[in-house]
């Protein structure tokens, strides 16, 4: 999903600004790091580097809800990881597939945070699982 498209959808779920620039810069790492785990063209390292080490760690938001968003951080990087194994391994499926949409479990949790309805934030994962399944032949036929 693009940047922009997600800071649309922030505005109309009513997020705080700065619960939205610590959801879009975290966005922003996310594809950087997929983007190598996949062997993909890295784009933007400069502005993830200034994300990572700048504006995340002064994040307002992140600074006030560090330690609920923290542990839920560790678990998404913990399930990136479980799904990149199994997509290595021909093993994608359906759970791979929704241990990569993590980065949405964080946008539903913002959303808590901030007072907001947490339901309405699954709408945006924008890949669906036949997208997923197309990017590994192997599972073709499951």
């Amino acid at each position: 999903m693009d940047a922009d498209i997600l800071k649309s959808h922030f505005d109309t779920l009513g997020l705080p600004p700065e619960a939205q620039e610590y959801l879009l810069d975290l966005w922003q790492v996310i594809q950087l790091l997929d983007d190598a785990a996949d062997g993909d063209a890295i784009t933007n390292a400069n502005g993830v580097a200034w994300a990572i080490f700048a504006r995340m760690p002064m994040n307002q938001f992140y600074r006030s809800t560090m330690a609920t968003l923290q542990p839920l951080l560790v678990m998404q990087l913990v399930k990136w990881e479980a799904a990149n194994k199994a997509e290595a391994a021909g093993l994608a499926d359906e759970r791979s597939y929704m241990y990569r949409s993590g980065y949405y479990e964080i946008v539903s949790m913002a959303c808590h945070l901030c007072g907001l309805d947490a339901h309405a934030a699954l709408g945006l994962y924008g890949e669906t699982f036949a997208q997923y399944r197309a990017e590994f032949p192997i599972m073709e036929g499951k």
